[in-house]
């Protein structure tokens, strides 16, 4: 499961890198990798995973979190690999910390998308307070582990 895909990553690659290496394994596993560890950031404030469907503004801000953590990656892989790290490295390092920023403002509740649905919202409502005394009495178990004969 992820946010991103392998071509919102491939979108962000500047074509040199595109063409030089063999990145898709390492794009498969940090999106995987960046999916848990944006999860986990964001998992004390918002519902996670965020829903496309629910929260389509939101869930397009963490496609472009994923996709810049996981092209900052591939960046600096490619470029470590082809021994020409410090020419490339900037984009990856400007890629990196903007993607942080963002996942730092939103699990803070600085920047918190109109569409989010909080954690700890409160909405789910199964009605059995706004019921009476017997009708309460009506939904309880007839037999209980405590009941022993």
């Amino acid at each position: 499961m992820s946010y991103a895909t392998l071509a919102d990553v491939e979108a962000r690659l500047p074509q040199t890198v595109r063409s030089e290496g063999d990145y898709v394994r390492l794009a498969d596993v940090r999106l995987e990798q960046t999916y848990q560890e944006i999860n986990a950031r964001l998992a004390e404030r918002y519902s996670v995973p965020v829903s496309q469907s629910v929260s389509p503004q939101f869930y397009a801000l963490l496609q472009a979190i994923q996709a810049d953590l996981v092209a900052a990656d591939v960046i600096e892989y490619v470029r470590e690999a082809a021994s020409d790290a410090e020419a490339a490295l900037w984009y990856a390092e400007h890629l990196r910390e903007h993607a942080r920023q963002a996942l730092d403002r939103l699990a803070d509740g600085t920047d918190t998308p109109a569409d989010a649905v909080l954690a700890h919202s409160g909405g789910i409502d199964d009605g059995y307070d706004a019921l009476d005394e017997n009708q309460q009495q009506a939904l309880a178990p007839f037999f209980r582990r405590g009941d022993v004969w």
